[in-house]
């Protein structure tokens, strides 16, 4: 099994039955004088994958250290799908607000060592806005 295909399988199962950490952070400069701004939607998971009595597990694990990076954007199939749900949802909170662009930033890192291993996935999403209000 290569690498990557290692990383996608334990990616899907970690999601599903291994304990985690998340966390999501909001960082945007509004300024009243601009007509659109770019706020920075940052989530993070981290999961640990515990196997202090080795087995196959660990010998798979062992040692791993991966790193996948990627960006996705209006041209990127599901994005414009995104952009039109989020829309949707500021028109539901009658808000005149509206998204008129839309990138996703997708980082996940795989590090083994003999007693665990860590996982550990961001998504930024990083919308341009549009008749926002201060």
């Amino acid at each position: 099994m290569n690498n990557l295909m290692l990383f996608a399988v334990f990616s899907i199962l970690a999601t599903s039955v291994i304990p985690f950490a998340s966390a999501v952070q909001l960082d945007a400069t509004i300024l009243s004088n601009q007509d659109t701004t770019k706020p920075e939607f940052q989530f993070l998971r981290i999961m640990y994958i515990e196997y202090p009595d080795g087995g196959q597990l660990a010998e798979l694990l062992q040692g791993v250290s991966q790193k996948i990076t990627f960006q996705a954007n209006m041209d990127t199939l599901g994005i414009a799908e995104l952009k039109a749900q989020l829309n949707e949802n500021l028109k539901s909170h009658s808000s005149d607000t509206r998204v008129t662009d839309l990138k996703v930033e997708y980082q996940a890192i795989l590090q083994g060592n003999e007693k665990r291993a860590v996982m550990e996935y961001k998504i930024e999403l990083i919308p341009t806005i549009s008749n926002h209000v201060i």
